[in-house]
């Protein structure tokens, strides 16, 4: 049950961080480069934290803070295509799709799309949303279980 209660916590701040901060931010960007190879970056990306980012994606912002890191991205793939990409290399990278979130977050809220991905040391939550850029806004949070689990959200 405390597992549950968490992961409701850290869907609601994934949630509330896009509608606060992303769209804002998207709006705010000049338009993506014709042919992004990688991620551009703002600071440290979520690969380094072991999170892949989708081809022809821009990172728009990032934080680190005692909660957890964050990032916020533009993506020219669709939401679907960043879903897709998600789901086949989240694997690859050693994370492991988390049911039990899914589960949890379509009984709460269906049309949302939100990912959960989880490691021995860490959990991440993926939001995917489009931006009025016509493009797809993705904000990656990545919480260490160490963290989680001392209280700090």
């Amino acid at each position: 049950m405390h597992e549950y209660a968490i992961k409701v916590v850290l869907s609601a701040l994934a949630v509330a961080f896009f509608g606060a901060i992303g769209l804002a931010a998207l709006r705010l960007a000049p338009p993506l480069p014709r042919r992004a190879a990688r991620a551009d970056a703002v600071g440290p990306t979520a690969q380094d934290a072991g999170v892949p980012v989708p081809p022809d994606t821009r990172q728009l912002f990032a934080t680190d803070t005692s909660a957890g890191r964050q990032w916020l991205y533009e993506s020219r793939l669709s939401e679907e295509g960043v879903t897709r990409f998600y789901m086949q290399e989240m694997p690859r990278h050693g994370w492991r799709w988390d049911e039990a979130f899914e589960a949890a977050r379509r009984a709460r809220t269906p049309e949302q799309s939100v990912l959960a991905f989880k490691t021995q040391q860490a959990i991440c939550i993926i939001g995917i949303e489009p931006s009025s850029t016509l493009s797809t806004a993705v904000t990656v949070l990545v919480v260490n279980r160490a963290q989680r689990e001392g209280g700090t959200l």
